[in-house]
């Protein structure tokens, strides 16, 4: 945790640091993203933005999550992340079969 402010400042405007877990701190370049990455599957897919969703449980999906036209947060998930927006619904943790179960119930729908 000491080192996160140390290196935001060392990388500041070439790319975003964020503690994922405890004991981990992601480092992203400015050119990349979940986010940016889901778009290219999207496109190359030939997949409606609105026919899009998302699961995630730590900082470094969010920007996936606000990406998604439905986003899905692992009940595991921080607080932070859970509450970080509105939109965000929280489905079942990983730890039991979160993903799976949720996309059972939503294609059932």
């Amino acid at each position: 945790a000491k080192a996160l402010p140390i290196l935001k400042q060392k990388f500041e405007g070439r790319a975003t640091l964020m503690q994922s877990q405890k004991h981990m701190i992601e480092c992203v370049g400015n050119e990349t993203s979940k986010a940016g990455a889901l778009e290219f599957l999207r496109k190359s897919l030939g997949v409606a933005p609105d026919e899009t969703c998302a699961f995630g449980d730590g900082q470094n999906d969010l920007d996936m999550l606000l990406w998604a036209r439905y986003p899905f947060v692992m009940e595991n998930a921080p607080e932070s992340v859970k509450n970080h927006s509105p939109r965000f619904v929280i489905c079942p943790p990983n730890t039991d079969l979160g993903v799976a179960r949720t996309l059972l119930k939503e294609l059932e729908a």
